[in-house]
């Protein structure tokens, strides 16, 4: 289960060099309140970073196109029962790819 702080080593290191390389100089971050999310760590980090965050209610799912598409493919891969990690992502990739490309 993710926490606080693993969610600031991902927005470290993976969204913030994402975004100096594909966003505009000027950008606002979307996310939802979650409580990892919403932690002093993080709101910390991303003002710290000078980062605008786009203010967002919770528990919002119908505002968040992409939370649709989750809950196609947790539907997808719900009764394919994975028998490891490798096969969950090779599941969920495909369901994903059938659904987007």
């Amino acid at each position: 289960i993710m926490d606080q702080h693993q969610r600031k080593n991902i927005l470290e290191n993976v969204m913030e060099p994402y975004s100096f390389e594909n966003m505009p100089v000027h950008y606002i971050f979307q996310h939802d309140n979650d409580h990892k999310y919403a932690s002093r760590l993080v709101k910390s980090w991303l003002s710290d970073k000078n980062i605008d965050v786009l203010d967002w209610p919770p528990q919002s799912p119908d505002l968040n196109p992409v939370e649709n598409l989750w809950a196609i493919v947790k539907r997808d891969v719900k009764d394919k029962r994975p028998r490891n990690n490798d096969e969950l992502f090779q599941m969920v990739q495909q369901s994903w790819n059938r659904q987007c490309c």
